[in-house]
């Protein structure tokens, strides 16, 4: 029986000594996506049109995932890219009108927060989310499917979303226990499950109630619609 296919976003880079700029995605994700049983579906940035590209190929899960960030940082390099925005918002979109889940990460839950009228910040203390672990406290369902109210995440992202900030339809389910800001998403209804935090670059042996969220995600869709009933 042959795999299922993964669509996953890529991040757009620039390469040295090269004009053009180029689709990248890491090593990480390969190896993730294989230890979940599918095949990586690398999505170029094609802008809105991607939608029939996807019908052709028909994967069953999209996944967004870091890099690029969504709006201009203080002091740093412009890392941003509107034909990445433009792509990922339109791979929300034709998941959305076909059923097909989404499971987002880091810049990727940015996205899905933007995609539903929410808003993203810079945040102040530009090293309390970059590089280091850190404790989340979690809500349902992520608690639910830890088996705890709490747990240590790694973190790799400048920007973040106020608990008030919060797209329509979104419902918080994880937040820094440091600062409050939002760590986890799902949507109320549609099978979309957004972490702020980096699964992929965990060690295999130490990924947890991650693997068991995008399973059930991938096997029940909006599983959590039970729970909140």
């Amino acid at each position: 029986m042959s795999k299922p296919l993964f669509a996953v976003s890529m991040r757009v880079q620039q390469a040295v000594g090269y004009r053009e700029p180029r689709d990248a995605l890491a090593h990480d994700w390969w190896v993730q996506i294989d230890a979940w049983g599918g095949i990586p579906l690398p999505v170029p940035n094609l802008g809105k049109d991607i939608g029939d590209w996807l019908d052709v190929l028909a994967p069953v899960v999209v996944v967004l995932t870091g890099g690029n960030d969504v709006i201009p940082r203080d002091g740093a390099d412009d890392d941003r890219s509107p034909d990445r925005d433009a792509t990922e918002h339109a791979m929300i979109t034709w998941a959305g009108e076909r059923g097909v889940p989404v499971f987002a990460t880091c810049r990727g839950l940015q996205i899905v927060n933007l995609h539903f009228g929410g808003a993203v910040h810079e945040i102040a203390d530009k090293g309390s989310h970059v590089g280091r672990d850190h404790a989340v406290t979690l809500s349902s369902p992520l608690s639910d499917l830890a088996g705890c109210g709490a747990a240590m995440v790694n973190s790799f992202h400048n920007l973040g979303v106020a608990p008030d900030a919060v797209g329509d339809c979104l419902q918080v389910c994880a937040v820094s226990t440091d600062d409050g800001l939002v760590e986890a998403l799902v949507h109320s209804d549609a099978p979309i499950v957004a972490l702020h935090w980096h699964p992929e670059r965990r060690a295999l042996g130490a990924r947890g109630f991650e693997d068991i969220l995008f399973k059930r995600l991938l096997a029940e869709g909006a599983f959590w619609k039970e729970m909140n009933e």
